[in-house]
C-alpha cells in the first residue's frame, strides 16, 4: 500500500524558493535595550521618603561639662550642719545615759527630792543630811556637771568644722536639696523625739 506523498513532501524547488525570500532584519542588542527602556513606565522618586530616621536615643560624643570645684566655704556650711546635728543629738540623749550610769531609778528620784529640799529652804539644809543623802546629793551634783558639759562650745565646733570641711571637699561630699531638708527635719524634730524614746 504505497501512498502518494508528493502532495505533502515539498520539492527541492519549493525549498529553494522559500530560502530565497527576504527575511526581516535582526535588531541589535542596543536597539532591544532601548526599546525596553521606552516601554517601562516613568517612576517618580520623592527624596523626602528616604530621609533616615533619627535614633530614639542618639549617642553624643560630647563630654558633659566639667563642674568647677566648689569652694571650701561651701563644705564648711555642710560641716556646720553636721556638727549642729551631732551636738543636738548629744544634748538630747547623753543626759539619760549619764543618769543611768550614776543612779538606779529609785536613787535618782530620791536625789531629785534632796535637790528640791535644798532649793526650797534658805538655810543650810545640807548640814542635816545623812551619809546616804549626802552621797546621793553629791552624785546629783556630778550628774549636773556632766550634763552642763555636753553642749559643744563654739571654739570646740570650730576645731572640728575646719578639718571636716576639708575631708568633705576632698571626697566631694555634698548633700542634695532633698537631703538637706531631711537632715534639717531630723535635727529639729529628732531632738524632741529622742528624749521620749530614751526613757
Amino acid at each position: 500500500m504505497d501512498g502518494d506523498y508528493s502532495k505533502i513532501k515539498p520539492s527541492n524547488d519549493d525549498i529553494f524558493a522559500l530560502l530565497g525570500e527576504a527575511t526581516a532584519p535582526k535588531q541589535s542588542t542596543a536597539q532591544i535595550i532601548e526599546d525596553l527602556e521606552q516601554q517601562q513606565p516613568e517612576i517618580h522618586v520623592n527624596s523626602e521618603d528616604f530621609q533616615p530616621e533619627e535614633p530614639v536615643n542618639p549617642i553624643s560624643d560630647e563630654q558633659p561639662p566639667i563642674q568647677p570645684p566648689k569652694p571650701l566655704s561651701y563644705y564648711k556650711a555642710e560641716a556646720e550642719a553636721i556638727i549642729h546635728f551631732i551636738d543636738g543629738i548629744s544634748k538630747a540623749y547623753l543626759p539619760t545615759l549619764y543618769r543611768k550610769k550614776l543612779f538606779t531609778l529609785d536613787e535618782y528620784n530620791e536625789a531629785k527630792a534632796l535637790v528640791q529640799r535644798v532649793w526650797d529652804r534658805k538655810d543650810n539644809v545640807i548640814a542635816d543630811f545623812t551619809d546616804r543623802e549626802q552621797y546621793l546629793y553629791e552624785k546629783m551634783q556630778q550628774l549636773e556637771g556632766q550634763v552642763n558639759d555636753i553642749p559643744l562650745s563654739q571654739a570646740e565646733k570650730d576645731i572640728i568644722i575646719e578639718p571636716l570641711a576639708e575631708v568633705l571637699q576632698k571626697h566631694g561630699g555634698q548633700t542634695s536639696p532633698e537631703g538637706r531638708l531631711a537632715f534639717a527635719c531630723l535635727t529639729v524634730l529628732g531632738l524632741r523625739i529622742l528624749p521620749i524614746l530614751s526613757r
